[in-house]
Parts: C-alpha cells; sequence; structure tokens
C-alpha cells in the first residue's frame, strides 16, 4: 500500500510564487494553491492541510489574519509564515503563536522545505489534543447508542 503524502496548502497572491513553491514541493507533498486567504480559509474548512505556508502581503484579509483563524479553528494545521517581509516582521511573526515558522522568501526553497520538514517530524499536526479526543468520543458514544 502505497504512504499517502502530506498535504501542504500554499497561498500567495502572487501566482507565479504560488506555481514555483508548488512545483518545488510536488515531489514530497500533495501541494494545492489558492491565490487569496479567503479562498485559503475556504479550502481548509473543506480538507484541512498537514500545513499552511502563506504570503503575509495579501490584499484585503491577508496573511497574518488567515493564520490567526487558522490557529483558532483548525489549531491541528501547521503553519508556516513565508513572506518577503523583512525580517524584524518574520521576528515579530515568530514571537507570536500565529505561525509555528516562519521564512523569508529568498529564491531559495531549502529553507521552506526545511520548515516543513521540522513540523511534520514534530507530529503536532496529528493534533492529539484531549479537547479533540473527547469530542471523538463523544461522537463514538452518540453513533453506538
Amino acid at each position: 500500500m502505497q504512504r499517502r503524502r502530506p498535504d501542504v496548502l500554499v497561498v500567495d497572491d502572487e501566482h507565479s510564487c504560488t506555481e514555483l513553491v508548488a512545483l518545488l514541493l510536488d515531489s514530497e507533498y500533495e501541494v494545492r494553491q489558492v491565490w487569496d486567504a479567503a479562498g485559503a480559509l475556504l479550502a481548509i474548512g473543506l480538507r484541512p492541510p498537514a500545513v499552511l505556508v502563506t504570503d503575509l502581503a495579501m490584499p484585503g484579509y491577508g496573511g497574518e489574519e488567515l493564520l490567526a483563524d487558522v490557529q483558532r479553528d483548525f489549531p491541528c494545521v501547521l503553519r508556516v509564515a513565508y513572506s518577503s517581509a523583512p525580517i524584524s516582521e518574520l521576528r515579530r511573526i515568530a514571537g507570536t503563536t500565529l505561525a509555528d515558522a516562519s521564512v523569508q522568501k529568498s529564491g531559495h526553497i531549502q529553507p521552506l522545505l526545511h520548515a516543513i520538514r521540522e513540523l511534520l517530524a514534530s507530529g503536532d499536526h496529528l493534533c492529539r489534543r484531549p479537547s479533540v479526543s473527547a469530542s471523538v468520543d463523544s461522537l463514538d458514544q452518540v453513533g453506538g447508542a
């Protein structure tokens, strides 16, 4: 049986950026692309990825708001801020709990690959949290009744 590749959702309003990142990640991950934060939230609601990679600077509802909403509503999704924002901005985001990792766009994919691999290796995306298992137990009881 073939093992399923982890799902990564890449969000950036620059189509060429999402396409390039998707192409470079495709050998290891199942990659989906979305070009705005609102569309990303819908895609996550339909099928939460293991990892969300999002740009911060997007028109309207932006990456930082997306990270906050995903953190609140989909706590099992690992979040990576991937932006050309100044290092100080990425450090500010990294200092919060909004993103599990922050990577500056640099023309090299290796830092992003490293961040994704490290996050997935941590096992946090498996979301073994008491509140989740309590909900599953309640569903099992309802289904078994």
